[in-house]
């Protein structure tokens, strides 16, 4: 499990908090694409990551994985000028990975030495790719041919900055078909964190007990200390597809407000409780011609907070979300008009419980 930046409370909340994990290292195939992917019984396709990281941070990560393409440096994924700088990314679920397309700065914005131009390309633990040369692209796709979720972009250049205003994925997921409809409780073999409170031990954690008073029953707690944490280990090698962690009802519930979840060092939630500030404006119509929100922003795994935090980084005064799972945003809205809220029923791709559009239709919020 993780080191955390907030103090390890374990055991229960009034709501359940629901984490999503899976984790496959890299396996090396040696059979024709085309044999494989009958095998998995899927098509090739784009893959999408769950979340990223990168050696040093003049600009996020992320925005080498919104969909943007835009090549402008605000609009990228920037380290700073330094030795060896890294991108990495983690894909939603493991996958057979085909190709890998990186799309990099506009040449006339770039003021530092391409890193670029040497760099390493892994997926996983296996190398799809060295390149080198004395010039620097603007788009180049790159072989791979291996079973992994983590991709790595890797310079090997001792002094330059790592730019990529894209990096996808092509291939194809692993569904764990069978091995998932059967998955059931892993028993934890030992555990450890960084400090007790009173009988506050960390087994309480991973007892089957599910009461929620820590006076009653027990749960795991540490000391009132700085960036409190707790690990555990499985009794055996497993696939992991979901990790459920149960916070106290009693008291100290914000406890787990901002923590940060890892499966054999691989981040597997970074999780912080979201405070947006925005405004419901309804539901309005949209054309594929004449879009009423200019800008398309995002299309993986969409909710409200999701498609709010991008558009305010932005800078954009006005988001919408549409089919489920696509964001845009605007400086201005309602060229098409208001609709009835029904129009727009379709539940978000990342959180269910709200509502994100319609086939051809717009929540309108406006960043407060």
């Amino acid at each position: 499990m993780s080191r955390m930046s907030q103090p390890w409370v374990s055991h229960l909340l009034l709501t359940v908090l629901l984490l999503l994990c899976r984790y496959a290292s890299a396996v090396k195939l040696h059979k024709p694409r085309s044999e494989v992917l009958s095998l998995l019984g899927e098509q090739e396709g784009r893959l999408y990551f769950g979340n990223c990281e990168q050696s040093s941070g003049r600009s996020s990560c992320v925005f080498a994985i919104d969909e943007s393409y835009n090549q402008e440096p605000t609009q990228c994924a920037v380290t700073s000028l330094e030795g060896k700088p890294w991108w990495m990314g983690v894909l939603e679920t493991p996958a057979y990975i085909t190709k890998i397309t990186l799309l990099n700065i506009d040449q006339l914005y770039r003021s530092h030495p391409d890193a670029l131009r040497a760099v390493t390309i892994m997926a996983g633990d296996d190398v799809c790719f060295r390149y080198e040369s004395d010039e620097s692209f603007v788009k180049r796709s790159f072989p791979c041919d291996t079973v992994a979720d983590q991709i790595v972009i890797r310079s090997r250049m001792d002094s330059a900055a790592l730019t990529l205003c894209d990096v996808t994925v092509y291939g194809a997921p692993i569904r764990f078909r069978g091995v998932v409809d059967d998955a059931g409780p892993l028993r934890v073999q030992w555990c450890q964190q960084s400090s007790v409170s009173g009988n506050g031990y960390c087994e309480n954690a991973f007892d089957g007990d599910a009461n929620s008073n820590h006076n009653a029953r027990p749960c795991a707690v540490t000391i009132d200390e700085a960036t409190p944490w707790m690990s555990a280990r499985l009794e055996i090698p497993s696939l992991v597809t979901e990790i459920k962690i149960f916070n106290r009802a009693d008291c100290c519930g914000d406890g787990l407000n901002q923590f940060l979840l890892t499966l054999d060092n691989r981040v597997c939630a970074d999780y912080e409780v979201q405070r947006s500030s925005r405004k419901a404006l309804g539901c309005y119509k949209d054309n594929h011609k004449d879009r009423d929100l200019g800008q398309l922003v995002s299309s993986i795994l969409m909710s409200h907070e999701k498609c709010y935090s991008i558009c305010k980084r932005l800078g954009l005064k006005y988001f919408g979300v549409q089919g489920g799972a696509h964001c845009w945003g605007g400086s201005t809205y309602g060229k098409h008009g208001k609709v009835d809220e029904k129009k727009c029923s379709i539940p978000c791709e990342d959180n269910e419980r709200q509502r994100c559009g319609g086939s051809i239709f717009n929540n309108i919020f406006e960043v407060l």
